[in-house]
């Protein structure tokens, strides 16, 4: 027959277990949520930088293209240089996203900018032009503060989208 079990040794024995593990455990926890909060912010910012950055492209091209093709630079190899230059810094920072690179493919952001291209090779910097590319630049603005939007929901724990059914403010009772 086996001894009965002696509780108060085995409670003693495991107090002096969670005594060394509880804080142990306390301090991993601690650092993985630390440390996941902290790569959510760093992507965070970098997809603000990147949003940033090509706002930043894009309207430095449309003025050098207005600048250009208006009366400002005297028309001719100088200033079409300076839209090719421009135009391939936007083409080049199209593709150099990394953070925002799926909402530029959802948005066709290349696609449109090619486009914005034909319209201003054939029309010149009309207003279907420009309305070509401040479509494009609202479009993407739109995107970044909707990804803040959502970045600062889920840091606050709100649900992206409302509740399916209205809460009543009071009891109608």
């Amino acid at each position: 027959m086996t001894p009965p079990l002696d509780w108060g040794a085995v409670t003693s024995y495991t107090k002096g277990i969670w005594a060394v593990a509880g804080p142990l455990l306390g301090v991993l926890i601690g650092a993985y949520t630390a440390n996941r909060n902290q790569r959510k912010q760093w992507i965070s910012d970098n997809k603000k930088e990147e949003y940033r950055e090509l706002l930043s492209a894009i309207s430095k091209s449309l003025a050098t293209v207005i600048l250009a093709r208006g009366n400002a630079i005297p028309k001719g190899f100088e200033s079409e240089k300076a839209i090719a230059v421009g135009w391939s810094n936007v083409t080049e920072t199209i593709y150099s996203r990394i953070f925002i690179a799926e909402e530029m493919d959802r948005l066709s952001v290349l696609t449109r900018w090619i486009e914005a291209l034909k319209i201003l090779m054939e029309q010149g910097p009309d207003a279907a032009f420009v309305s070509t590319i401040d479509k494009i630049m609202s479009d993407v603005r739109d995107s970044a503060r909707k990804d803040m939007m959502n970045r600062r929901r889920s840091a606050q724990n709100i649900p992206s989208s409302p509740p399916s059914k209205p809460v009543p403010d009071h009891d109608p009772a």
